[in-house]
């Protein structure tokens, strides 16, 4: 992901009494800040960051003698009420959300919450509950978006899934039993050795 200088002035974002960060240190270490553009690979599209989920001086970031830590961005808590995975500081490119950074929490396999993540007894504004049993997945300089479902694939080499994932579908329905080649209509006794492979 490259980033491009914007032309905007992010001194109002320091929090009182910090030192002025370049933009693009900033964005190094941080992600991009409401404001800035980030091209989209060797696409030629640009996006425009419409929201930052993080407060100047209070980031959250992982990583050895970062923010990260038991009882400044991690609550000490039980499991159940904390995330299991929290991707950190992703910029989302979404239909619904816009283009935002933000934290996405995820709960029992499942998009939990969407926002500012940290500790809630140390920090104000906090979407995403990061506890000491949260794995972390440091999501600075990577785009999530939402994947495609593809509901028509031949199966034929378990190399279509690479291609799949390239082209960003992230949901695959086959149309056969495994590596065979068909259209897709296949003999009820191939459907019943189909299913029994998902027992």
């Amino acid at each position: 992901m490259s980033r491009q200088t914007p032309h905007t002035d992010h001194s109002a974002h320091c929090a009182p009494g910090s030192r002025h960060i370049d933009p693009r240190e900033y964005a190094s270490v941080f992600g991009p800040r409401a404001g800035d553009r980030v091209r989209l690979g060797d696409s030629g599209l640009t996006v425009r960051v419409e929201y930052d989920a993080q407060k100047p001086g209070d980031e959250f970031l992982a990583g050895f003698g970062k923010t990260a830590r038991d009882g400044l961005h991690l609550k000490g808590a039980a499991v159940r009420e904390t995330c299991d995975v929290v991707i950190s500081n992703v910029l989302v490119i979404d239909a619904v959300l816009g283009i935002k950074k933000v934290s996405i929490g995820i709960r029992e396999g499942r998009i939990h919450a969407i926002g500012r993540a940290g500790n809630p007894d140390t920090l104000d504004g906090v979407d995403v509950v990061v506890g000491t049993g949260t794995s972390i997945v440091s999501g600075e300089g990577l785009i999530a978006t939402a994947g495609a479902v593809d509901t028509h694939v031949h199966l034929l080499s378990p190399r279509i899934m690479e291609a799949s994932l390239a082209a960003g579908v992230t949901t695959v329905i086959g149309q056969e039993f495994g590596p065979v080649w068909g259209v897709g209509v296949n003999s009820p006794w191939a459907l019943k050795h189909a299913f029994n492979a998902f027992d």
